[in-house]
């Protein structure tokens, strides 16, 4: 990594009461208002995609190709989470503000399995710029 850097957050919920996990890209030079890319994995998934893709080789390459701007990407613990409403508000209030804080981004783009897209795209309005499943090939 190109002085770019993966933090592992265990965030304590509230909404689920157990400790989850993320896993978040920070780019080099990671100062400033920047997107965010919430990568949300599918069942079979965990924070750990993040290193199991290689998400962050491939983003230094494509920020060093000037193919994307930099940007934070987010790849949170989901276990099962599929209809249950505390996965919900685990990701609108606990997740996403976590993040701004901590990180000041600004606009939010979500990688959704398809069977949560329905799901996040009710808030898609008023939070994301854009979502997909990942069949979407950019």
């Amino acid at each position: 990594m190109n002085g770019s850097r993966i933090d592992t957050i265990d965030i304590p919920s509230r909404a689920l009461e157990k400790t989850m996990a993320m896993k978040v890209y920070v780019p080099a030079n990671g100062i400033g208002e920047m997107p965010v890319l919430y990568l949300m994995h599918g069942r079979s998934g965990d924070e750990n995609m993040m290193n199991v893709l290689d998400i962050p080789s491939a983003a230094d390459k494509m920020i060093a190709a000037g193919a994307i701007r930099p940007m934070v990407i987010v790849c949170p613990r989901m276990d099962d989470a599929l209809g249950l409403d505390a996965y919900e508000s685990y990701f609108f209030d606990e997740i996403i503000p976590l993040i701004e804080r901590r990180y000041h981004t600004g606009v939010s783009v979500s990688m959704l399995d398809q069977r949560s897209r329905r799901l996040y795209l009710v808030h898609s309005a008023t939070i994301f710029t854009f979502a997909t499943s990942n069949r979407y090939k950019f």
